[in-house]
């Protein structure tokens, strides 16, 4: 897909550009929802506003915006829908992810253009043979959000590790050409994301569209290295789970507008009930909150650091956390709406059970980030099982 775009552009510029295609977003919203995958014109219009590119190289005719600009452009489009807000974000962020891996593999993604669509699958799916001059690879990998409009994806594999046996995630960069769809995506919530199983069947994939997991979590390869802004070398975990925060905090933020015109319409009387102010007003103060944990941590990441272990674990602590204030504002406004929010019509009730199964994403598990900065704060050793640290 090659989409004309500015080569360069401001950070302003870029979130203007997607605010203007909004409306687009907005009018293929339904759709999406009933054929369970964003529609092309919507993908297309993210595209030509800059998403994909957004944090792309410069060097290699991207924009390459900060994190803060990412998390703000999703945020902007998780206003208007959820699921196309998740896919916004992992065109941009998995774009990103694509900075690790070799040069030459960089190289072969954005030869031609900056707008690749990449799609990922982080869990072992697959099985990888050695052959001569890289690996075989075959499996089933489901969950790969916007697999239906992505023209490369990472599969991963276990392979094993510098000792010769204790077994290593490790990711595999593959051309659409090169992996089938099976639509498995049947879900009451983000139904729009598409996240459907990806089918590799024996396919060769070079040695340098191969890259441990574990230097996808550290950030400093050959392949990063050649960028001077600190987000390309930097923890994963102190940036990735905002990849889904900013469109759970966009969704979270266009109910409680939702609630706000409805409690205020000619003829209603909610807004003069005491406890509704009350909640919509506490509601407001955690989806602020959240915003303010998320930016912080965003913050550490493009300042340089620290990256100890223990900024790592507050980084993502404080994720978690942010997650957890969005789903109890959007639970407090749903409640508010009664019985009649559960109404089709009503949006509130579509970001309820978006914001939920988005908040259910690994990376925003409080129980592990909690006990895990908990056991650090508390000089305990650091559970092994914790490797994403």
């Amino acid at each position: 897909m090659t989409i004309p775009a500015p080569t360069l552009s401001t950070a302003e510029e870029t979130l203007g550009r997607i605010h203007d295609v909004l409306p687009v977003i907005a009018e293929h919203t339904a759709a999406a929802e009933r054929e369970r995958t964003l529609q092309p014109a919507a993908v297309r219009a993210m595209v030509e506003a800059g998403m994909a590119r957004l944090l792309v190289p410069q060097s290699h005719g991207g924009l390459g915006h900060d994190l803060t600009t990412w998390f703000d452009a999703t945020r902007l489009i998780g206003q208007v829908d959820a699921s196309h807000a998740w896919c916004a974000s992992l065109m941009a962020g998995q774009a990103h992810d694509i900075c690790r891996f070799a040069p030459e593999a960089q190289q072969e993604v954005w030869r031609d253009h900056p707008d690749a669509l990449i799609a990922a699958a982080h869990a072992p799916g697959c099985r990888a043979t050695p052959v001569p001059g890289g690996y075989r690879l075959s499996g089933r990998s489901p969950w790969m959000s916007g697999i239906g409009h992505a023209t490369w994806a990472t599969f991963t594999a276990m392979l094993p590790g510098d000792d010769g046996q204790t077994p290593v995630r490790t990711l595999f960069l593959l051309p659409a050409d090169d992996f089938t769809i099976e639509q498995t995506w049947d879900m009451v919530a983000m139904r729009g994301t598409g996240s459907n199983t990806g089918i590799t069947d024996d396919v060769f994939v070079p040695h340098h569209r191969v890259l441990p997991m574990t230097d996808l979590l550290e950030g400093v390869t050959e392949g990063s290295l050649q960028y001077t802004a600190e987000h390309y070398r930097s923890p994963y975990v102190t940036y990735a789970p905002a990849a889904f925060l900013g469109p759970m905090l966009g969704a979270a933020l266009g109910a409680l507008r939702a609630f706000r015109e409805r409690a205020t319409a000619p003829g209603s009387r909610v807004a003069g009930f005491e406890n509704v102010q009350y909640r919509i007003a506490r509601a407001a103060a955690d989806l602020d909150t959240a915003e303010l944990l998320c930016r912080h941590s965003l913050t550490i990441v493009e300042s340089g650091g620290p990256f100890d272990l223990e900024s790592r674990a507050r980084c993502a602590r404080d994720y978690a956390r942010a997650a957890q204030l969005i789903v109890d504002a959007v639970d407090s406004l749903m409640k508010m709406s009664g019985s009649s929010g559960f109404a089709e019509s009503q949006p509130i009730q579509k970001v309820w059970r978006d914001i939920h199964l988005a908040a259910s994403h690994v990376a925003l598990n409080t129980e592990h980030s909690f006990v895990h900065w908990g056991r650090l704060r508390l000089g305990l050793e650091r559970l092994a099982w914790h490797g994403f640290y």
